[in-house]
């Protein structure tokens, strides 16, 4: 499933991320394990992040 992501700078980055490969496996998307880590780095706890990733996939 692809996500649409709006943000030009989000997508830099997931582009530079799948040409890098940086995240093993292919289970989850890059997209979303993006978005864990950004929002993990903001220091947001597992029960918010899993609300705004959530709100993401509803999109």
């Amino acid at each position: 499933m692809k996500y649409n992501i709006c943000n030009p700078l989000l997508r830099r980055l997931v582009d530079y991320v799948k040409a890098t490969k940086s995240f093993g496996g292919t289970r989850k998307n890059v997209e979303l394990k993006i978005l864990a880590a950004i929002l993990y780095f903001f220091g947001f706890s597992l029960r918010e992040k899993q609300a705004i990733i959530y709100l993401y996939l509803k999109k």
